[in-house]
């Protein structure tokens, strides 16, 4: 009996080396996201960064009211009446808007931005008698205006988003043209917005905006770096 339990033991102490050789098991946990498949791990990863910048040059920006030259219904003095017959305005030439803008995304499809912009229109007065400018006029505006962006189809490379806001639009130049106040609103309507690329991107947008009606920019979004890192 002695010998039995003899053996017994010596075979026990021969296995036990061998087991304390094997290898654990792996569990995905100890490498966090590394065994998950493609699809999901993809998911996981954000295509864009939190913060962007844009720059944008749009055409036919929009404003709200007119100049006393462009309403006839406008109550004009004797002395404007009789200068209207002595003088007649040339075309009114526009310089654009150009507009940068920065915004936080929230989550892929929510983003809060603000934006500020300048436009400019001028025009030259001529004379009925010899035909030349007498006087050349200028309007310079300037826009602040907060807005949200819904991204409504997120696609790696290509983005369609549409966005919205109000703010505040300062008038400068001569003000002496400007029928009402020498600040309005500023509006920002964007129902269709397309950006192409990643961290660099391309964008167009078409709307009613301060910022144009029809704008295309370029941006940079990008992630800030966590303290200690």
């Amino acid at each position: 009996m002695i010998r039995l339990l003899l053996f017994a033991l010596l075979l026990a102490g021969a296995a036990l080396p061998g087991h304390a050789q094997q290898p654990a098991a792996e569990t995905p946990a100890a490498h966090g996201t590394a065994q998950l498949p493609d699809s999901r791990r993809t998911a996981r990863m954000p295509r864009y960064g939190r913060h962007e910048f844009r720059f944008s040059a749009g055409i036919a920006p929009a404003r709200i009211g007119n100049y006393w030259w462009e309403n006839e219904s406008f109550d004009l003095s004797v002395g404007q009446q009789f200068d209207r017959t002595k003088y007649y305005r040339g075309d009114t030439r526009s310089t654009g808007a150009y507009a940068l803008s920065y915004a936080y995304r929230f989550r892929r499809w929510f983003a809060l931005s603000v934006g500020c912009s300048y436009s400019g229109e001028r025009f030259d007065r001529y004379s009925n008698l010899t035909g030349r400018s007498v006087r050349r006029y200028r309007i310079h505006r300037f826009s602040l205006i907060p807005a949200v962006r819904f991204t409504w189809l997120d696609r790696p490379w290509v983005r369609l988003y549409s966005s919205a806001g109000i703010g505040l639009q300062l008038i400068g130049g001569d003000r002496s043209l400007w029928g009402q106040s020498t600040d309005q609103a500023a509006l920002h309507f964007i129902p269709l917005g397309l950006a192409v690329g990643r961290s660099l991107f391309g964008f167009a947008e078409f709307g009613y905006s301060s910022q144009g009606c029809i704008a295309f920019g370029i941006g940079y979004s990008f992630n800030a770096k966590k303290r200690g890192s």
